[in-house]
C-alpha cells in the first residue's frame, strides 16, 4: 500500500510540475519502418513562421502520396493535443520553439559542433507506445532543410527547373533505423541569375522570382545574388537633378544582344507566340510602366520585394554594380557614394553588396598618362600585378584596386 501511495505521489508531482513522463526504446524489430501516412505533423506553440512553412511544405508533399492531408498540430503547455495522442507524430522544430521536442535533445545531436546552424538531425524514437519521426534543428532554416532532405528520402527530387514527383501511392515509409545527422559542406551555397537576356530575369515578375527561389532553398541554397549593368534598372541614382545609371529592361521588341531584333510574340517560331498573354515579351514591370523614369523604378521596386520573400526562406541576399572610372577624382567618388546610398535605400534587406570590375574592362585598359594621379598611382602600386605582364592589363588592377582605399 506505501507502495502505491509513493507511486501516486510521484505521478501527482509530475502532473502538477506540467512534467510528462516518457520512455525512450527502439521500434520491435519485426517493425523495420514507420508509416507516415496516419502521422500528425507536430510544431511548437513558438513556431516562427519559417518553421510553419516547412510544416506546411511537408504536409503538401505527402498530400502527392497518402492522397490526404495529413493533421498538422500545434503543443501548448507540456501536454499533447489530442489530436496528436494516436498514430505517429512528425515533430518538426527546434528546442527554442517546440516544448515536446525539447525532453529529447539528450537523443538528438543539436550541438553547433554537430550540425552548426543550417545543420538537422533526422531521428526516429519511440515515446511509450507512440512512434515519433524527429526533424530537429537549432535554427529554423535547418528544420526547413531537414524537411526538403526527409522529402528526397521518400523520392522527391528538387531542381531549379521544377520537382520531380514520386508516383502516387508510393509508400510515405522511413526506415525505423533512420538516424541521420546532418550539416552542409560549404558555408555559401548559392546562384548568380544573370540579367541581360530574355530567358533571365531580364523578363521575370513577382511569380518568376518567388519560384526560382523556392527551387533553391528546397536544394539547401542559403545565397542569391545579382548584378547589374548600367543600362538596366535596378540601381539608380540622382545626379544634378537627374536619374541616372539605369534604363528600362530590354523586351523581345527592344532586346539587340545576340538575337533576332524587334520579335514580338506572334512571330515567335512553331506557334509558341500562343502561349503569351501579352505583346511584347517582357517583365510586367516595364509594360505597365509610362514613362522612363516609371518603368526603371517599378522594376527596381520589383526586385527588392522579391529579394524580401526570399529574406523570407531563409537566402542571404546580395545585390551589386560595375566599378567605372577613375577612382582619383572626386566627382568619381561622389557618385560612386550617391549610388551606394541610393542602394541601401532601396534594398535594405540587403546582406551584402557587391563590387563588379566593369566586363569590357577585363582585358586591359589604356595606361593613364604619367602626370596624372591615377598615372602616378600606376607606376606606385603596379608591382603587385606584374604577373599579369600586360601594361594595359596592370593599369586595369590598380585602377579597380584603388577603390578599397577609396
Amino acid at each position: 500500500m506505501m507502495r502505491c501511495r509513493a507511486w501516486l505521489r510521484l505521478f501527482r508531482w509530475f502532473v502538477a510540475g506540467g512534467g510528462l513522463l516518457v520512455f525512450l526504446h527502439p521500434l520491435k524489430a519485426q517493425e523495420d519502418s514507420l508509416d507516415l501516412a496516419g502521422a500528425t505533423i507536430l510544431i511548437g506553440s513558438r513556431a516562427t513562421s519559417q518553421e510553419r512553412f516547412a510544416a506546411r511544405e511537408l504536409q503538401r508533399y505527402l498530400y502527392h502520396l497518402t492522397g490526404h492531408r495529413l493533421p498538422l498540430a500545434t503543443q501548448h503547455g507540456a501536454l499533447l493535443p489530442a489530436s496528436a495522442r494516436q498514430g505517429p507524430l512528425i515533430l518538426l522544430g527546434t528546442p527554442q520553439s517546440h516544448p515536446f521536442l525539447r525532453r529529447f535533445t539528450g537523443r538528438l545531436a543539436l550541438t553547433p559542433q554537430a550540425i552548426g546552424d543550417e545543420g538537422y538531425h533526422l531521428k526516429v524514437l519511440t515515446a511509450g507506445r507512440q512512434h515519433l519521426l524527429a526533424v530537429a534543428a537549432r535554427t529554423p532554416v535547418g528544420v526547413l532543410y531537414g524537411v526538403y532532405d526527409l522529402l528526397e528520402r521518400l523520392g522527391f527530387g528538387f531542381y531549379l527547373g521544377g520537382d520531380a514527383l514520386p508516383p502516387r501511392g508510393t509508400p510515405a515509409k522511413v526506415p525505423a533505423s533512420l538516424d541521420a545527422i546532418c550539416r552542409p559542406v560549404f558555408a555559401i551555397r548559392g546562384s548568380l541569375p544573370w540579367y541581360n537576356f530574355l530567358n533571365s530575369p531580364t523578363t521575370w515578375d513577382l511569380p518568376d522570382y518567388k519560384r526560382f527561389f523556392e527551387q533553391m532553398v528546397k536544394q539547401r541554397f542559403n545565397f542569391v545574388g545579382f548584378h547589374t549593368y548600367d543600362h538596366e534598372p535596378f540601381v539608380p541614382y540622382e545626379w544634378q537633378g537627374q536619374l541616372v545609371a539605369a534604363q528600362p529592361l530590354a523586351s523581345s521588341l527592344t532586346y539587340g544582344w545576340g538575337a533576332v531584333r524587334g520579335l514580338p510574340t506572334a512571330a515567335f517560331g512553331f506557334g509558341t507566340g500562343e502561349y503569351f498573354d501579352r505583346d511584347p515579351f517582357a517583365s510586367r514591370s516595364l509594360l505597365e510602366g509610362g514613362t522612363r523614369e516609371e518603368q526603371i523604378l517599378r522594376s527596381q521596386r520589383l526586385l527588392a520585394e522579391a529579394l524580401r520573400y526570399a529574406k523570407g526562406l531563409g537566402l542571404k541576399v546580395c545585390l551589386g554594380f560595375e566599378l567605372i572610372g577613375d577612382p582619383t577624382q572626386p566627382e568619381t567618388l561622389a557618385r560612386l557614394e550617391a549610388r551606394i546610398a541610393a542602394l541601401v535605400r532601396a534594398y535594405p534587406m540587403l546582406d551584402y553588396v557587391w563590387f563588379w570590375q566593369s566586363e569590357g574592362l577585363g582585358g586591359g585598359r589604356d595606361v593613364p598618362s604619367a602626370d596624372t594621379p591615377l598615372g602616378l598611382l600606376v607606376r606606385q602600386e603596379g608591382s603587385p600585378f606584374a604577373y599579369l605582364e600586360n601594361p594595359c592589363r596592370i593599369a586595369e588592377a590598380v585602377r579597380f584596386s584603388c577603390y578599397a582605399n577609396a
